[in-house]
């Protein structure tokens, strides 16, 4: 690692109201996304479709930048609090080592949740060793969140979710109904 990388770093959250740095970003977040969920075909649901409907309908976007380019992302919206719907990587080992970073300050602050399964699940379990017990919600929070139509119960902390048209597993971790921001844009660090 270079020294101007730990210089030139920055958290960035993004909302819908500084159109002009999500439009900036928008290219790398995108990308990242589609890099991260090449896996299961790309990312896919409401708000990404394609660049603008991200744009439009992703109304906080938290990345990481170092040196003007984007290393990790986190996206989300506001269902039940601060919903973390999608995260990614540039690839690189500081783009895992933002992303770490944002996900452990996210779990310590207490400011989002997200459902997680597959590499997000391992990646969780992996960056957060035992801690990774302590940030999981009940599985019952599903029901309470998205009904009984969209949820079957595995057991005490897993769940599957009925998600266009397929059951996904699923684990719910963090804190329900945290305050979403509701415009500007600020700076972590």
């Amino acid at each position: 690692m270079k020294y101007s990388d730990l210089i030139a770093e920055s958290y960035k959250n993004l909302l819908p109201d500084d159109n002009e740095k999500r439009q900036q970003y928008a290219t790398d977040v995108w990308e990242i996304l589609q890099q991260s969920y090449k896996e299961i075909g790309g990312i896919k649901g409401n708000g990404f479709n394609n660049i603008e409907d991200m744009i439009a309908n992703i109304p906080m976007w938290k990345i990481a930048v170092r040196n003007g380019e984007v290393t990790a992302v986190m996206m989300y919206k506001d269902n039940r609090g601060r919903k973390r719907v999608a995260m990614g990587v540039d690839g690189s080992a500081i783009g895992k080592k933002d992303l770490a970073n944002m996900l452990r300050d996210e779990y310590k602050t207490k400011r989002s949740y997200a459902e997680i399964s597959g590499g997000s699940l391992r990646f969780h379990q992996k960056i957060l060793g035992d801690e990774f017990k302590s940030i999981r919600l009940p599985s019952e929070k599903a029901l309470e969140v998205f009904g009984t139509d969209e949820i079957q119960l595995v057991d005490e902390y897993n769940y599957k979710r009925l998600i266009g048209g397929k059951w996904m597993d699923k684990v719910m971790v963090g804190t329900l109904d945290a305050k979403f921001p509701d415009s500007g844009t600020f700076d972590n660090k």
